[in-house]
């Protein structure tokens, strides 16, 4: 078992949280999660998160055979309020391209 048996956190759970919160968040694809900070996490979720320990260390439990890279995790605020801009964008112009040419 790649998780210490904390109560009913198994990684079958953890798993399917962490899948949960992907659909949410709408990570397509694992180096997403650079993009996911703690604050669009919620206090819900964080209370999750404090129990299992940092997302970065569940997803390397989860996810073992993916070359993560620490750094990466720490600067996630930066673009994640820009990276869910751009994803409700795309929900609302789902035929319109992500690149801007325009000039400002």
């Amino acid at each position: 078992m790649k998780f210490a048996q904390r109560d009913a956190a198994t990684e079958s759970t953890v798993r399917e949280w962490i899948e949960s919160l992907a659909k949410t968040y709408e990570v397509k694809q694992l180096e997403d999660w650079y993009r996911v900070s703690r604050e669009q996490l919620g206090p819900a979720n964080l209370e999750h998160l404090d129990y299992l320990g940092r997302l970065e260390t569940v997803l390397r439990r989860l996810y073992p055979d993916h070359e993560w890279h620490s750094g990466k995790f720490q600067s996630s605020a930066k673009r994640a309020v820009q990276r869910t801009v751009r994803e409700k964008l795309k929900t609302y112009f789902p035929n319109e391209g992500t690149s801007y040419t325009g000039s400002i």
